[in-house]
């Protein structure tokens, strides 16, 4: 065979490939159903994470914050099912966020030291409420109710 006879034949090929797919795709698409097609676009859409901003305000690393329930603005985050709730220290000292209450972890999560002007962030999965305080300002209290 010579050059002229393979490069027919390769563009044959590749020409064919692209109508046998365009032939495939239409005839799919006329034996597909409205209500198939609503299924398979609905694949394709991705849930959107949510995000709610819970500020470490300034002053907080001396008590007193606790009694107008303000040490965490918002002092309780409300939130959906698979939001991520992102805290920012705003204050001058290192603070933790650690799930639990009067003082005592429960093990759901623990920023561990945030520093000023750093942020800790978790996403909540399951519905129900979320206590927290500073480990190191125990008198630093907040929460998030799922829902």
């Amino acid at each position: 065979m010579n050059t002229k006879t393979i490069l027919t034949i390769v563009i044959f090929t590749l020409l064919f490939g692209v109508v046998s797919s365009s032939l495939m795709d239409d005839a799919f698409a006329a034996t597909t159903k409205p209500s198939d097609k609503k299924k398979t676009d609905a694949k394709k859409v991705t849930a959107k994470t949510t995000e709610t901003k819970v500020s470490i305000i300034k002053g907080t690393s001396t008590p007193g914050c606790e009694a107008k329930k303000g040490c965490y603005k918002p002092f309780e985050a409300k939130v959906k099912t698979g939001s991520k709730v992102i805290w920012k220290n705003d204050d001058t000292a290192a603070h933790t966020v650690t799930s639990g209450k009067d003082a005592t972890a429960d093990g759901t999560f623990d920023s561990g030291i945030i520093a000023p002007g750093k942020t800790f962030s978790y996403t909540f999965s399951k519905a129900g409420k979320s206590d927290y305080y500073c480990i190191v300002h125990p008198w630093m209290t907040g929460k998030v109710t799922i829902s």
